[in-house]
């Protein structure tokens, strides 16, 4: 899926900006604080039966310093609720509900003296306009 629209909103809402500290689908290793949104390996899958309406999750990934775990923590909380939301037109897709699976997960991530938090969602989106797609 196109993860543009879902960066757009964490952008909107001041968390994180594209290409500083907000990137998708690669996390540049010198970045040693921001966010990273992952679309799954396995693709968005597609009902034909239903045209144009698709179901998918992605990753948000949020990096900080070992010693700023406070930090990340609040960050990784931030993405989970700006990216909590339903029933909202963004570019050229419907999105029916975005949904965090869990709460944050910590884990030591990078080799940098980092700790990543991972939250994983699901999205239910119809397109509206597959040029723009």
């Amino acid at each position: 899926m196109n993860l543009l629209p879902i960066a757009r909103v964490i952008e909107d809402a001041g968390i994180a900006r594209a290409g500083t500290n907000l990137f998708l689908n690669l996390f540049p290793s010198e970045v040693e604080t921001g966010i990273l949104l992952r679309s799954p390996l396995t693709g968005t899958k597609i009902d034909y039966e239903l045209p144009e309406f698709r179901k998918a999750s992605f990753q948000a990934i949020v990096r900080t310093q070992a010693q700023n775990y406070s930090q990340g923590d609040t960050l990784s909380r931030a993405v989970f609720s700006v990216l909590t939301f339903e029933d909202t037109q963004l570019d050229a897709i419907y999105i029916k509900y975005v949904r965090p699976r869990h709460e944050p997960v910590s884990f030591r991530g990078s080799p940098g003296n980092n700790i990543e938090f991972s939250i994983n969602f699901d999205i239910c989106f119809v397109v509206t306009d597959a040029d723009g797609y």
